[in-house]
C-alpha cells in the first residue's frame, strides 16, 4: 500500500498559505466533484476559485444560507471529504481487520458496481488508493497523481494490496513499502 495523501498541506482560501501544489489540489477536487473552475486547474488562488469554491459550499447548506467571502480551507477541513465524495473517488474504509474488514470493503465494492480499470491488464494502470490523512475511515483514489473525477476502479495490483491492508489493518494508512528481492 502507498500509504496515506493529504489533499493539501496547508491552508487554501483567503487569507491562506496557497502554495500552487495545494491550489491545485482543490481546484482537482472541485472540478472532479462537477463545480466548474473558470481556467481550470491552473494552481492560482483567486476569484474564479474562490466562486467555485463557494458555489460548492453553497450546494452543501440549507437553502437560503450564506457562504462568507473570506474562505479558507484547512488540510483537515471535511470539505475536502465532501469534495472527494462527490467526485466519486472517495472509499469508506471499515477499521476492521481480518476478512470482517475485507469483506466490508468487498461489498462496498459490489454494491458500487466498482470495474475492472480498463487496459490495467496490460500495464496501462494508472490509479492508486491512499489513506486519507487523518482520517483512517477513508481512502482516496488518484489517477497519475491527480484528483480526478471517478468512478473508482481498480487494477489487480491495487486491489490486492488494499485489501492486504484492510487485512491486517483495517485500513489503507499504514506505511509505504519497498518491494525487496
Amino acid at each position: 500500500m502507498a500509504g496515506t495523501k493529504k489533499f493539501i498541506s496547508a491552508s487554501v482560501g483567503v487569507g491562506g498559505v496557497n502554495r500552487r501544489e495545494d491550489v491545485g489540489a482543490l481546484q482537482q477536487l472541485l472540478i472532479a466533484a462537477g463545480i466548474q473552475v473558470n481556467g481550470g486547474a491552473d494552481r492560482t488562488w483567486g476569484k474564479n476559485t474562490l466562486a467555485a469554491l463557494q458555489s460548492f459550499l453553497r450546494s452543501q447548506t440549507s437553502a437560503g444560507s450564506k457562504v462568507n467571502d473570506d474562505i479558507r480551507i484547512e488540510p483537515s477541513d471535511d470539505v475536502l471529504l465532501k469534495l472527494a465524495e462527490k467526485a466519486n473517488i472517495l472509499i469508506p474504509l471499515p477499521g476492521v481487520t481480518g476478512i470482517g474488514g475485507v469483506d466490508t470493503v468487498h461489498t462496498w465494492f459490489v454494491k458500487n458496481n466498482i470495474k475492472y480499470q480498463a487496459g490495467a491488464q496490460d500495464g496501462g494502470g494508472n490509479r492508486c488508493v491512499y489513506g486519507v490523512d487523518g482520517k483512517t475511515g477513508y481512502a482516496v483514489q488518484t489517477q497519475s497523481t491527480a484528483f480526478l473525477k471517478g468512478p473508482v476502479e481498480m487494477d489487480c495490483t491495487t486491489y490486492a494490496n488494499l485489501m492486504l491492508s484492510i487485512y491486517l489493518y483495517g485500513n489503507a494508512h499504514n506505511s509505504a513499502y519497498i518491494a525487496r528481492r
